[in-house]
């Protein structure tokens, strides 16, 4: 049964995996426009209760990390050819070499 209020449809993805929603209610994954002003996103990780930040491919970085703090877990994905080069966090591909691959569900 839904936890929905009754005049929102409950997403397909609970409907396909058939999991209890409350196991999804743990973590939400919140995209950051490319285009967000660096004032707005050091006000969004500053007023939220983010535990890292996925970096991807982005037309421009500029300054946008001096509003990022030393303490967040920040992963960037591949530098793509032609884009800007972020170089706050740890590489992606780095991370999946280092660790090895969960053989069982934590929950």
């Amino acid at each position: 049964m839904s936890t929905y209020p009754p005049h929102v449809n409950t997403p397909a993805l609970y409907q396909d995996l058939s999991t209890p929603l409350e196991d999804f209610q743990r973590y939400v994954s919140v995209p950051f426009y490319a285009s967000t002003p660096k004032a707005s996103l050091g006000t969004l990780i500053n007023k939220s209760d983010i535990k890292a930040l996925f970096i991807g491919k982005l037309e421009q970085w500029g300054d946008r990390a001096e509003v990022i703090p030393n303490t967040l877990n920040c992963i960037r994905f591949p530098h793509y050819e032609g884009n800007a080069k972020v170089d706050i966090g740890q590489e992606w591909d780095a991370l999946v070499a280092a660790n090895e691959a969960a053989t069982e569900n934590p929950h």
